[in-house]
């Protein structure tokens, strides 16, 4: 599979999910915000050459007050959220790595001030755009360096990198998404990278594709993901205890 036959895949599923009346309509009407995505950018490719450089996190909702309520997140306001966040990418990542945002930046129009704090983070940054990007591409164009539909890792398994996670999912790949926050993944070929699945800090590649390829080759099921990487990231520092803001 390559970028141009996933960004296909993936059409043809979300205009199936526009049409399906059993799902609810707030999940219709993402599906709709996302065929709208993909018809204005392309697919990308990773670089396997890079992955031990890259870095991935989805669904960071900058500046969404109620964020915090609505996932639990555990921080005082989504200010001392952010903050954490950005932090964590300002010491984890170099210059000279990459990161990949799986979408929903923000649920408004990004502001100037969001603008310059992504822009003054380390590293390449690309953005896999989500639904509630889709009215702000282009302003959000200014804070990443490449924005499109969809992203392509090539290796074993392969990744298929997607906003929305695919309801089928091609033999030999697992595709890494966001948007369901909370919600596990419910087999092994899926690993949901959102922000409160992996610490509030981007994901090193590295790990999800060892946890890729532990999936494939012992199937677990339910939780499984979100136990490995909560035993991956024993280490980290506990999430809300850092300064409240980037520096």
């Amino acid at each position: 599979m390559n970028e141009i036959d996933l960004q296909r895949l993936y059409e043809a599923q979300l205009t199936a999910q526009t049409r399906n009346e059993r799902i609810p309509a707030q999940d219709r009407n993402a599906a709709a915000a996302m065929l709208n995505v993909s018809e204005r950018l392309m697919g990308t490719r990773l670089n396997p050459s890079e992955e031990y450089r890259t870095w991935v996190f989805s669904d960071p909702h900058f500046g969404h007050e109620a964020s915090v309520a609505i996932f639990g997140r555990p921080f005082r306001n989504c200010h001392h959220g952010d903050g954490y966040l950005l932090e964590q990418w300002t010491h984890g990542v170099r210059d000279r790595d990459t990161v990949v945002c799986l979408g929903d930046v923000t649920m408004d129009r990004p502001t100037d001030g969001l603008i310059d704090r992504l822009r003054r983070r380390p590293g390449r940054k690309i953005l896999v755009a989500g639904n509630h990007d889709n009215a702000h591409i282009r302003h959000l164009r200014r804070a990443f360096d490449a924005v499109a539909a969809c992203a392509h890792l090539p290796g074993e398994p392969e990744l298929l990198f997607t906003h929305v996670p695919l309801d089928d999912v091609p033999s030999g790949c697992v595709n890494v998404h966001g948007h369901t926050h909370l919600k596990t993944s419910v087999d092994e070929r899926r690993i949901n990278v959102c922000v409160e699945q992996i610490g509030y800090r981007p994901s090193p590649m590295a790990d999800v594709r060892r946890l890729a390829r532990r999936l494939s080759q012992a199937p677990l099921g339910g939780s499984a993901t979100t136990d490995l990487f909560i035993a991956w990231a024993k280490g980290w520092p506990e999430a809300g205890r850092g300064q409240g803001d980037a520096p």
